[in-house]
């Protein structure tokens, strides 16, 4: 009889525990449960109008799909309409609706561009849309349709506010009943005044088959009820009911400061909050006085919306002041020079990942970008128009996820700009962070063969 020690016990049961532990990886390669990042899958919901519509979706690899039920669409695809028309519905900021031989983009930065025909959209929230011959900026509440060919862009707006400029940024703001046509040859004109072109909403538009589609009268006479006109001639929306007292400014006036303090009146006790342009001002309600502190104004042309609302949300006044920098041209000139100005202490808007230092250079196809804000003044942060709902305000930490399979990261240089809101959605402060990604594929091996042989 032979006694074992032991060492020979230990071997067969450390060899047992390796192999389960090998078996135990080689199952887990295939597992998909680890958590998808859902930080930048930001879609667009389609559906088709009517069973005869006939759609189809090009996706960033130039392959396209016949669209016969609802899809997402996601940034970078595009959509194209042969017959019929599709509805949009967009996620935070409205919906819209597609006709028939259009062409629509859902861009990386948030932003969509029209190639061709017409699109209505509705927006809850600030859109903007990049056509051929202009840029549109929709203001929130508004209502407009997008016509699109090779020969012109035109705007038409039934509600809300809308800003036009063409490619070299000449800009108009469009009110409701108005439209604008920029065509080819208009849109690199530096010198060309839209304010003069704009022109009322005409009758062939108004006895059209998509405006009947889109029951835009209800808008129109919904405008048409609340319509007044300001002293130099423009028309503004109000409700009727003068609450808002506007004594130490009018419209189309001239200031000579690219920021703006204002102190004005109110005489409604029903008022429960005022604001310009989304930006809610200070209420004194012993004094019966709002005020507004540093307004943006550095544009040539500043246009505001100022609403005053009940304890309801609903609307008392609506009322839109225009006014004209003096100083714009001079900043223009070559012996000026400008700094983009924050009343921040910049160092407490800072990066921890991948490095502390904002520019990174990597061979993965997946970089999460963390940063640190100390300002508790700070109510949300937004990363290239992708507002993250990763922010923890108690703690002032954020993440955003770069992620080639999302196309938010490619090779060469990514530049990410992250803003920084109050709770006003007042911008703060502004940075930049920027990764560069190099190509992983290994250089081939050139073998050079010599003449002498």
């Amino acid at each position: 009889m032979v006694t074992k020690n032991m060492k020979d016990y230990l071997v067969p049961i450390v060899v047992w525990i390796l192999v389960l532990f090998l078996l135990i990886k080689v199952m887990s390669w295939g597992d998909s449960t680890a958590p998808i990042q859902k930080e930048n899958r930001v879609w667009i919901s389609v559906t088709l109008d009517a069973p005869s519509t006939k759609s189809l979706v090009e996706y960033q690899w130039k392959d396209s799909v016949d669209i016969t039920e609802a899809i997402s669409l996601f940034k970078g695809e595009k959509l194209k309409v042969k017959e019929g028309s599709l509805s949009l519905d967009i996620p935070e900021t409205g919906n819209a609706r597609l006709g028939k031989l259009w062409e629509f983009k859902f861009n990386e930065d948030g932003s969509f561009t029209l190639s061709s025909w017409k699109v209505w959209v509705n927006s809850t929230w600030n859109i903007d849309v990049k056509m051929k011959f202009a840029k549109v900026q929709m203001w929130e509440q508004s209502h407009i349709s997008l016509d699109q060919n090779e020969v012109s862009s035109t705007i038409y707006v039934l509600s809300g506010f809308v800003t036009v400029e063409n490619l070299a940024g000449q800009n108009t703001l469009l009110l409701p009943g108005e439209k604008i046509s920029i065509a080819t040859s208009q849109a690199s004109n530096t010198e060309l005044d839209l304010k003069i072109m704009k022109e009322d909403i005409d009758d062939i538009f108004i006895n059209s088959d998509w405006y009947i589609l889109n029951k835009w009268d209800s808008f129109l006479n919904k405008e048409d009820d609340e319509e007044l006109t300001t002293n130099t001639g423009s028309k503004i929306v109000n409700n009727g009911n003068r609450v808002l007292l506007f004594d130490t400014i009018t419209d189309e006036a001239n200031i000579s400061s690219s920021t703006l303090t204002i102190t004005w009146k109110y005489v409604d006790e029903n008022i429960n909050k005022i604001t310009a342009n989304n930006i809610e001002a200070k209420l004194d309600n012993t004094n019966k006085t709002f005020s507004f502190e540093n307004l943006d104004t550095h544009n040539k042309q500043n246009d505001f919306v100022f609403r005053a609302y009940d304890d309801a949300g609903d609307i008392l006044e609506r009322k839109l002041i225009t006014l004209y920098y003096n100083a714009w041209e001079d900043l223009k000139t070559p012996w000026k020079f400008s700094v983009t100005n924050y009343d921040i202490d910049a160092s407490k808007f800072t990066f921890t990942a991948p490095s502390a230092f904002p520019t990174f250079t990597t061979l993965a196809r997946l970089i999460t970008i963390k940063g640190l804000v100390t300002d508790k003044n700070v109510d949300k942060v937004v990363v290239n128009w992708y507002e993250l709902k990763s922010f923890n305000k108690q703690y002032g930490s954020w993440r955003y996820h770069a992620d080639m399979n999302y196309n938010n990261l490619k090779e060469g240089t990514n530049v990410y700009e992250v803003q920084y809101f109050d709770e006003n959605n007042k911008l703060m402060y502004t940075n930049n962070y920027t990764i560069v990604k190099k190509s992983n594929t290994p250089i081939k091996e050139v073998q050079i063969i010599s003449d002498e042989a």
